[in-house]
C-alpha cells in the first residue's frame, strides 16, 4: 500500500497515518510492524537464511564462487519473491523519486558487505574476491530484474536468475584462444 501511496501522491504526498488509514489499522499498530516511512515502502531488508549461508562458507552448493554467490542471492529472494507486477511496480516507485532509489542502493549496499563480512572464512576467499562475486550477482540481479519486469513478462526473478546460469560460464569460463597466422 505504500508504494501505491508513493505512486499517487508522490513520496513526500502522504504519511504514515494515511497509511494506517488505508490499511485499517490504528499507527500503533502500523508502528508495530513499520520502523519508518522509508521502510513501509522499500521493505524490510533482505535477512540472509542462515542454513545457506552456511552452504556458501563451505564452498558450496556448487563449489564455483559465482554460481554460488548466485545461489545465495536467490535464497534471499525467495525469502518474499516478488512477481513480475510487483518488480514493475517497485520500479516505478524507485524511478518516481531519486532519493528512495538511492536509499533502496544504500541498504542493498550495507546487505552485500555483510556478506561480504559473514563469508570471510570460505575456503580460498578473500574480501576482495567476495565483494566482486557479490557484485557480479548484483548485476545479474539487475539484468534478471529488468528482463522480468516487461509488461508481458510472467518469469519469476529467481527463474530468470536460474536461466542466466550457463550463458554466465560461457563468458566467464577460459576459452582458447584462435591461432592467427602471426602466431
Amino acid at each position: 500500500m505504500a508504494q501505491e501511496l508513493t505512486l499517487e501522491h508522490g513520496y513526500h504526498g502522504w504519511t504514515l497515518a494515511d497509511l494506517a488509514e488505508r490499511v485499517g489499522v490504528s499507527r500503533r499498530t502500523l508502528f508495530n510492524h513499520v520502523e519508518s516511512k522509508e521502510q513501509a515502502v522499500l521493505g524490510p531488508r533482505p535477512v540472509v537464511d542462515e542454513d545457506a549461508l552456511v552452504l556458501f562458507r563451505q564452498g558450496g552448493p556448487t563449489g564455483r564462487l559465482l554460481h554460488d554467490a548466485v545461489h545465495l542471492a536467490m535464497s534471499l529472494i525467495s525469502a518474499n519473491e516478488p512477481g513480475p507486477a510487483d518488480l514493475r511496480r517497485f520500479q516505478r516507485v524507485l524511478l518516481s523519486d531519486p532519493a528512495l532509489a538511492e536509499a533502496a542502493m544504500r541498504g542493498l549496499a550495507e546487505v552485500l558487505e555483510d556478506l561480504v563480512l559473514r563469508s570471510a572464512d570460505r575456503p580460498g576467499i578473500t574480501p576482495e574476491t567476495a565483494r566482486l562475486a557479490f557484485d557480479l550477482t548484483l548485476g545479474l540481479v539487475r539484468h534478471a530484474g529488468e528482463e522480468t519486469t516487461g509488461e508481458s513478462s510472467t518469469t519469476t526473478l529467481n527463474t530468470r536468475l536460474r536461466e542466466l546460469l550457463p550463458l554466465v560460464d560461457e563468458i566467464v569460463a577460459p576459452h582458447p584462444h584462435p591461432q592467427t597466422a602471426d602466431s
